[in-house]
């Protein structure tokens, strides 16, 4: 697949080549992300061409058309084990690119950005994150164990070995203070509750206790969320977590007692024969 022409192709003014070159992309996915696993530069390589198409796209009704299309990649196209991968590849290139975005681009790649999330949240809602027991849970624990460290690096544009907010960059309380002040203003400029809500929908649906237990402690209890201004608290039914841990704990009390009693009878050796 040669690049640079398949992209001015789907970024075309004309209706029956754009249809031709998103029919091929779409096979492509496809066909790749069920067999040969795509690797997170191929899937990067892909991510920058299909930016530079909505880039080279001038016209409303094409424009709108094209991110309508790529949206559904995110549905339609990429397997369950493949969707981790495909989604930091399009965070990692936004982020690398948006920096060169003139201020005429702006408002088009926002309209853009948002079609994807809304589409990719949608996604893992009725995809991996739907609560399913037949999908593969080591997919929906790592989604879960990388998504704040991803969202974190993609907002303040971390790089893969830059720090954390905790580094050596901070040198007193009023430079912390100012750090943290201006990671909160940036956080609120963007839809952070619906970028948690998929997890709040799988704590409540799913059955699996270690999942839940997975949810609570890295992503809602996360002390990065509540440096960054985000109320968790409406997402975790604290009655319904209390509840839960102590049925666990008389069940444990009740396996121990259990326990203990079957020691005893081990143990007990009267009125038998001499």
């Amino acid at each position: 697949m040669k690049t640079n022409t398949f992209v001015r192709k789907l970024a075309s003014n004309d209706r029956k080549t754009r249809v031709r070159a998103f029919e091929t992309l779409t096979q492509y996915i496809s066909s790749r992300s069920h067999t040969r696993k795509l690797s997170l530069l191929e899937l990067q390589k892909l991510w920058k061409g299909l930016y530079y198409a909505m880039w080279f796209s001038d016209k409303a009704l094409p424009q709108k058309r094209l991110a309508t299309q790529m949206s559904s990649l995110f549905s339609e196209c990429v397997s369950d084990e493949q969707f981790a991968l495909f989604v930091t590849a399009f965070w990692s290139i936004m982020a690398r690119e948006w920096t060169e975005i003139d201020k005429w681009r702006t408002d088009k790649d926002s309209k853009f950005d948002k079609k994807l999330v809304d589409a990719y949240i949608s996604a893992l809602e009725e995809g991996i994150l739907s609560g399913e027991l037949k999908l593969p849970s080591y997919i929906v624990m790592h989604i879960v164990d990388v998504w704040l460290d991803e969202l974190e690096r993609v907002i303040f544009e971390l790089d893969d070995d830059e720090d954390t907010p905790e580094n050596d960059d901070v040198k007193d309380e009023e430079e912390e203070e100012k750090v943290l002040q201006e990671k909160k203003d940036l956080v609120s400029k963007i839809p952070i509750d619906k970028l948690l809500e998929p997890f709040a929908i799988l704590l409540k649906k799913t059955p699996q206790k270690a999942l839940k237990n997975r949810i609570r402690e890295n992503i809602f209890e996360d002390q990065r969320l509540k440096d960054w201004g985000v109320d968790t608290d409406g997402y975790v039914d604290k009655k319904t977590t209390s509840a839960e841990d102590s049925k666990e704990e008389i069940n444990d009390q009740d396996e121990g007692q259990k326990q203990a009693d079957g020691d005893a009878d081990e143990a007990w050796s009267g009125f038998g024969d001499n």
